[in-house]
């Protein structure tokens, strides 16, 4: 669903250009890669809990020819040790709304990123409070849950917040806006899409110590 090509048009205007040393939370089965022919990235890391996809995210990254070095964690990303301010650019699309602690892993999140490092976001989330799909949502998260390794439908635009301290996104300038995706199933239209850029005068941890 989230994999589908009628999405890429708004997962590569958002990913298309990245480059530097890339860490992706939740990569699933490579989808990102369809982005990355011109991207000028030195090093991928994916992190991912689930192994089954070892094999087709290797297919993704060799029919698509693409070079860079790149390796994989096997682990959830609450729990992936993560060496502070090593990072350029951070991504995680589909990725918030199956996690089990979103807050920890935002902390990881800004833990990775170098000063001026940017962290990419796509992500469905729920709708309008009150709403006709609000309530389909509601109706239909159980299955959604079993079919999508936990998906829920988050008001994920209050954790990605400069004013959540919780989050540790507070030393970030974060452009955020809410899109309808051009998606065939109603429940996972209500999109956001956007950025967090680190500050540059913040000292990475390793720094500060």
């Amino acid at each position: 669903m989230t994999q589908s090509p009628d999405l890429d048009p708004m997962r590569c205007g958002l990913v298309g250009n990245i480059s530097g040393r890339v860490l992706e939370f939740g990569f699933g089965p490579g989808t990102n890669f369809r982005c990355w022919k011109n991207a000028a990235i030195t090093e991928w890391v994916g992190v991912d809990p689930n192994t089954h996809f070892a094999d087709t995210v290797a297919t993704q990254k060799l029919e698509r020819n693409l070079t860079f070095p790149s390796s994989v964690v096997w682990l959830k990303g609450e729990n992936v040790d993560v060496e502070p301010g090593s990072f350029d650019v951070v991504v995680a699309t589909h990725t918030l709304c199956s996690v089990t602690d979103v807050g920890q892993v935002l902390r990881q999140i800004s833990r990775a990123l170098k000063p001026g490092g940017t962290f990419y976001f796509m992500e469905h989330v729920a709708a309008p409070k009150g709403s006709t799909l609000r309530y389909v949502q509601q109706l239909l998260s159980p299955f959604f849950s079993v079919i999508g390794n936990g998906c829920q439908f988050r008001e994920l635009w209050k954790d990605i917040s400069a004013s959540n301290f919780e989050s540790g996104l507070e030393t970030f300038d974060i452009v955020l806006d809410h899109v309808e995706a051009p998606i065939k199933l109603p429940p996972l239209v209500p999109h956001i899409v956007g950025t967090a850029k680190k500050h540059l005068n913040i000292q990475s941890e390793c720094e500060s110590g």
